[in-house]
């Protein structure tokens, strides 16, 4: 996987992934980026939520060869280094909310 363009290295980087952090790049087609930290042991749940919080929408997220990541499977189990980057493809809620007219 390539390189995060996000933000640069810092001190504070290296002793988060010193903890079993790392840190995601996440990227939307539409080329809109945030830089998300994850624990190792955490799930892809996890790491969706936060990308729900930067993005305002809910996402699929992909892998740089194209695989998307299960919610239920574990970060390490996905392969996932610190500094990667992910594309992030916003989908469209189950559920819309109804209007007050509605009711």
């Amino acid at each position: 996987m390539e390189a995060c363009p996000c933000k640069s290295r810092t001190d504070q980087a290296d002793v988060a992934r010193e903890n079993g952090m790392i840190t995601v790049c996440l990227r939307l087609l539409s080329s809109r980026e945030a830089e998300v930290q994850i624990h190792r042991a955490d799930r892809v749940s996890e790491l969706l939520a936060e990308a729900r919080k930067a993005f305002g929408a809910h996402v699929v997220l992909c892998s740089s060869k194209g695989h998307r990541l299960a919610p239920g499977a574990i970060v390490v189990d996905t392969g996932l280094q610190d500094g990667d980057m992910l594309t992030a493809v916003a989908t469209k809620p189950a559920v819309d909310a109804a209007t007050c007219s509605a009711f």
